[in-house]
Order: C-alpha cells, then structure tokens, then sequence
C-alpha cells in the first residue's frame, strides 16, 4: 500500500490587526457593564474581549481591542450611554 499526502493551506486574505488592551476611565460602577464595555471596544476598533473580572475589581473597566494603529487610539472620548453622557 503507498500513502501519498499532500499540503493544503488556505490563503488568509488582509492582515492581521494588533490587539491592545484598554482601560476605560469615567464610567460610573453602576454603568460597567459588559455591553457597555463592549460598545466603547467597538467605537475604539473591534472588540474581543471584555475582562468583568478585573472591572469588578477596579475603578475602571478593561478591554482588549483590534486596531489599525494603537497609537491612534484617543486619550478622552465622548459617549452617551442610554440617556447619559
């Protein structure tokens, strides 16, 4: 009997975009919450993980992000969650 293999990879199109985590001042305990967090991640880049964890144990909420360029990411950022600024 003879085995014959051969290679295959697909091809991944684009590239792939550095991920960096983000902690997240300014919102209120009662306002970290992970869709909220989730929603800041995505006006920054694209979300992939909120940490509740260490949210729940700090003054601020974390996040990791994918972006084009993490220098880009701005200091302050003006949200509105619900009917709050």
């Amino acid at each position: 009997m003879r085995l014959q293999f051969d290679v295959w990879a697909e091809k991944e199109e684009g590239f792939l975009l550095p991920k960096v985590w983000v902690r997240v001042y300014g919102i209120r305990k009662v306002l970290r919450e992970f869709m909220n967090l989730w929603a800041v991640g995505s006006m920054l880049g694209s979300t992939h993980i909120v940490d509740m964890e260490t949210t729940r144990k700090n003054e601020f909420g974390r996040i990791q992000v994918a972006v084009l360029n993490p220098m880009l990411i701005p200091a302050h950022l003006d949200v509105v969650i619900g009917e709050l600024f």
